[in-house]
Parts: C-alpha cells; structure tokens; sequence
C-alpha cells in the first residue's frame, strides 16, 4: 500500500477506509474481492494505525486481520496482536 511504502500511515489508514467505503460497501463490487485481498488490506489499516500509535485501533484490526484465516497475512496479524498485548 502506498501510504506504507512512504512511511506514511495517515495515507494508508485513509486508503483502507476509502476502499472499504467504496470498494466493501458495494455488494456488486464486494463480490469480486477475494477474501485474501480483504485480510491483507485489514493488515495495512492495523499497521497504519501501529505507525501513528493508536494501539488499540491496531489491535482491533489485527484481530479483525488474523481472524482471516491461516494465511500467511493471517498468521503475521496474529503474531503481532499477540506482540501488542
């Protein structure tokens, strides 16, 4: 995500809300996104949110992310929720 990639996490907290706004949010656009994609994008938002220091946004997101499934992404917010805690 490019608010990551420039160290730059306000930039990817509202990419992730905008996507979720528009992309989610929409049943006929929903249905194309792969549940993958979905998880990772959750990831971006907790780790955006790590980056400014709102831990317990970040914590809410990387449950929301591990809660996924066993995917490497979901293992990566498990591990770093359990780091947070």
């Amino acid at each position: 995500l490019i608010g990551i990639a420039e160290n730059n996490p306000d930039q990817a907290v509202a990419n992730v809300h905008r996507f979720e706004k528009h992309c989610v949010a929409d049943e006929d656009i929903a249905a194309q996104i792969p549940g993958s994609y979905r998880q990772e994008m959750k990831f971006y938002l907790a780790k955006g949110y790590h980056q400014l220091g709102d831990k317990d946004s970040a914590r809410k997101s990387y449950a929301d992310c591990a809660l996924g499934g066993e995917t490497a992404v979901g293992i990566k917010c498990a591990q770093t929720l359990r780091a947070l805690r």
